[in-house]
This record gives structure tokens, sequence and C-alpha cells, in this order.
């Protein structure tokens, strides 16, 4: 009978799903200028995390509410990225987070003169500026760009983390608007109020554990079925 069991709990563990749910990335977006005018198409956007390159995009982006869209992995969750623009670093600078949204408008100017070309590097002599936090709304353009800022995340409490984000520009829009709650762990795997969620305790709480604990419920739950009812297996042939 015990083989039987557990012959039965094995089978339906091996049925239930490994659920690992995805981390968003940090999406970075906004317009591109150089010298003072809108990048032309083909302007390479880079990003760049401790010198070397992570994501790039052209101008313009799939967007059509902004020149460019970076989507940064969460593998890189913590890690300082620098934008550059035509190899022309724009001196901004962001950290990664948990899916984050933020809104960087991004400039240079070359000793060129003019708009400057798409696709190719900057050379020796380009030097860069820097932009104002935001940039001052063109007349000329009907759309409005959210802008978010986030308070810090709080204290991790019951697995979760919360935060508010305030959009600065008063589009009314939350086309971008960053997550205000996130999972998490506490220091030393315990979570506020003194619930042991360490490795054990997760997988416990986990869609994987539940569904774990729910088969072995409903095998021993079949397997007194099958006693009340009689049921047995044919023993086997002594020689």
């Amino acid at each position: 009978m015990r083989k039987i069991l557990f012959a039965v709990v094995f089978t339906i563990l091996m049925s239930v799903p490994v659920l690992a749910p995805e981390l968003p990335g940090h999406v970075f977006y906004g317009s591109v200028n150089i010298n003072g005018n809108q990048a032309p198409d083909g302007t390479i956007v880079t990003a760049k995390i401790d010198g070397t390159e992570v994501k790039s995009t052209t101008v313009p982006s799939p967007d059509e509410n902004y020149d460019y869209v970076l989507i940064i992995p969460e593998q890189y969750l913590g890690d300082t990225v620098q934008f550059y623009v035509n190899g022309i670093d724009t001196g901004k600078t962001s950290t990664v987070l948990q899916g984050g949204h933020d809104l960087i408008d991004l400039s240079i100017t070359t000793n060129e003169g003019g708009s400057g070309g798409g696709g190719g590097g900057g050379n020796g002599e380009a030097t860069t500026t820097i932009e104002q936090e935001q940039e001052e709304t063109n007349p000329q353009e009907d759309i409005c760009r959210e802008k978010w800022t986030c308070t810090e995340w709080s204290a991790c409490v019951n697995g979760r983390q919360t935060r508010t984000c305030t959009e600065q520009n008063g589009c009314g829009t939350d086309l971008y608007k960053p997550f205000e709650e996130q999972p998490c762990v506490s220091e030393g795997g315990t979570q506020a109020g003194g619930f042991d969620f360490g490795s054990t305790g997760r997988f416990l709480t986990s869609p994987v554990g539940i569904g774990s604990i729910a088969a072995i419920v409903v095998a021993i739950a079949l397997v007194i079925f099958w006693k009340k009812k009689g049921f047995s297996f044919p023993k086997k042939a002594e020689k």
C-alpha cells in the first residue's frame, strides 16, 4: 500500500507545472536631440553598464510618442546605466529597477554644427551637453510626455513592498506609470511580523508548493476511499 501511495503522489507531483513568474525589466524612453534639433532617423541610442553595451535602439522608436524606447533586462537590477547617442556620452545615468518606467530625454552637441548624422559613432572632438531635468514643452506639440517620480520602496511587509508614484507634467494619463508594488524577501528570509519565510516557507507559500500540498491531500483521500470500498491490488503469486 505504501508503494501504491508513493507512486500516486509522485505521478501527481510530476504533473504540477513549475510556475516561475517573470520579473519585468526597466523601461527608459524619451526624446533625442542633436545640436538642439530632433535627432534624424537612424540615430543610435545605446545603454551601457560599466562600459559594456547592454541595449541599443535606433531613432525613431516604434512608439510614436517618443524618439527612443529601451528596456533593460531584470538581470541588471541595481546597476547604473549610462546613455549614449551615436557613441557620445549624454551624461545621463539611472539605476535599473524592477518594473521601472522613466522618461529621460537625451541631448548631445557636436562641433559639426548640424543636426548630426544617424547611424555613426561620435568623433573624438565632439562634446556633450547635459539637458536639464525636464525640457520645456514645445508649443507645436500636442503630445504630453509623462514624467513620473516615485518615493523610496517601503520596508518588506508580508512579502510586499510599496511606493507612491506621481506624474509631474499633469498629462492625466498613466501609460508609463511605474509599478507601485513588488514582491520582496526581508533579510534572513523572515518577513515582518515574525513569520518565517525562509527557503522552506517560500516554497510552501508558492504556487508550486500549494499545488504539491493539494496533490498530496488528493492522493491520500483517494487511497482512503479505495480502502473503504474494499479495493485491493492482486497479490503476487508465490512460487
